[in-house]
């Protein structure tokens, strides 16, 4: 016998997984929306001119659309709290590196990890949300309540990041530089 959820309010627990969730997908919009404004700075140090420096963006996408599987394989294995800990993890360990590259294939690899990192914690907390949404109903879809949230959220915090880079709060090394 199933037990019985009382319409409008989830469970506490549910509850909690959902902030947690969304949380993680705010600061993640905020995360990868800091990487943008170094986009010209990288692409000055390196010398890039406009194919090369595309070419080294698209390996970003190269890399989500591989680890694809390997994230859904992470978080079968490892569960979907630890696996969105470590994409976490590893999102924080690869932002700076497209910064910190050297060269145009250094860039390129520095890309793709984070294209990786990005969509193992895009994909890691689906199957809590696939849980949220079966709690929460009866035979009928709730996914759309739990996936909107998150893509606001990650929405929001793009757009903080940008406000906090056009108020000069956070800014590149290269504006830095032309200040000077």
């Amino acid at each position: 016998m199933r037990s019985a959820i009382r319409p409008g309010r989830p469970p506490a627990s549910v509850q909690w997984a959902r902030r947690s969730i969304s949380v993680v997908f705010f600061v993640n919009g905020l995360l990868l929306a800091s990487w943008l404004p170094h986009i010209p700075e990288v692409k000055e140090r390196l010398a890039l001119n406009d194919l090369q420096l595309g070419i080294a963006l698209l390996a970003m996408a190269a890399g989500a659309v591989l680890a694809l599987p390997f994230a859904g394989w992470l978080t079968g294995m490892l569960g979907s709290r630890l696996a969105t800990k470590a994409a976490c993890l590893a999102l924080c360990l690869f932002l700076p590196a497209p910064v910190l590259a050297p060269t145009l294939p250094i860039l390129m690899l520095a890309l793709l990890l984070l294209g990786a990192a990005n969509a193992t914690l895009a994909c890691s907390p689906d199957r809590p949300y696939a849980q949220i949404a079966s709690s929460r109903c009866e035979g009928t879809a709730h996914l759309v309540d739990s996936e909107a949230p998150r893509d606001v959220l990650a929405f929001i915090g793009r757009l903080l990041a940008i406000a906090l880079f056009a108020l000069g709060i956070l800014r590149s090394e290269l504006s830095n530089h032309q200040r000077q």
